[in-house]
C-alpha cells in the first residue's frame, strides 16, 4: 500500500473520531443551555401567575369565613329550640297548634349580627343578591313586628304571635337561606 493511501485511510479516521468528540463537546453544553432558558422561562411564568393564586385563594378564604357567620344566623332562625332562637313555641295539648312566641331580644341581636356580618365585617360584598335578599327579608319581617309591638329598642317578654303568615315564611327563610349557603360554598369548592 501506497504511503498517501495509509495517510488518508488514517486522515479520515482521525477527522470522523474528532467529529464526534467536537460534536459531544458542543452539544452537551448546548442541551445544558437550552434546558437552563426553559427553566427560567417557566419559573418566570409560574412567579408571574403566583399573585393571581394567592389572591384567589385570599378570597376563597374571606368567602368562606363569611359563609361561617352566615351560618351562625342560621342559629336564630332554626325551629330547634336554642339560647339564640327568634321564635319559641308552646305545645297546647293534643290536637291543638302550637302557640309561637317571638323572643324580641333575640330578634335584636339578629339584626345586629347581620348587620355585623353584612357591613362591618364585608361579607355582604362577597355573596350573591339571593342570599342578601332571603337575609335582609328575614330582618324586615323582624324589624317590622319589632316596631308593630313597640319592642325595638327594649322589653324581652315573648310575643304571641298570631299569623301563620309570618311563621311560615320565618320557617321557609330558614330553608332558603340554609340552600342558598350550601350552594355559594359549592361555587368555593368547584
Amino acid at each position: 500500500m501506497d504511503n498517501s493511501v495509509i495517510f488518508m485511510l488514517l486522515a479520515a479516521d482521525v477527522s470522523e473520531i474528532w467529529g464526534w468528540k467536537l460534536a459531544s463537546i458542543l452539544i452537551q453544553p448546548l442541551i445544558l443551555l437550552i434546558s437552563v432558558w426553559l427553566g427560567l422561562k417557566l419559573w418566570h411564568k409560574q412567579k408571574q401567575s403566583e399573585p393571581v393564586y394567592q389572591s384567589r385563594e385570599y378570597l376563597n378564604r374571606k368567602k368562606l369565613d363569611g359563609l361561617l357567620a352566615g351560618w351562625a344566623l342560621l342559629s336564630y332562625l332554626t325551629e330547634v329550640e336554642n339560647a339564640r332562637s327568634l321564635l319559641v313555641w308552646t305545645d297546647n295539648g293534643k290536637g291543638q297548634a302550637k302557640t309561637f312566641h317571638l323572643r324580641p331580644a333575640q330578634a335584636r341581636e339578629y339584626i345586629d349580627q347581620l348587620n355585623r356580618w353584612f357591613y362591618a365585617d364585608g361579607y355582604g360584598l362577597l355573596y350573591s343578591r339571593r342570599l342578601k335578599e332571603l337575609l335582609f327579608e328575614c330582618r324586615s319581617i323582624l324589624y317590622g313586628f319589632l316596631l308593630k309591638e313597640n319592642v325595638l329598642y327594649q322589653g324581652d317578654e315573648r310575643i304571641v304571635v298570631n299569623n301563620d303568615k309570618i311563621i311560615n315564611r320565618l320557617k321557609e327563610l330558614y330553608q332558603d337561606i340554609n340552600n342558598e349557603l350550601y350552594e355559594e360554598m359549592c361555587k368555593i369548592y368547584d
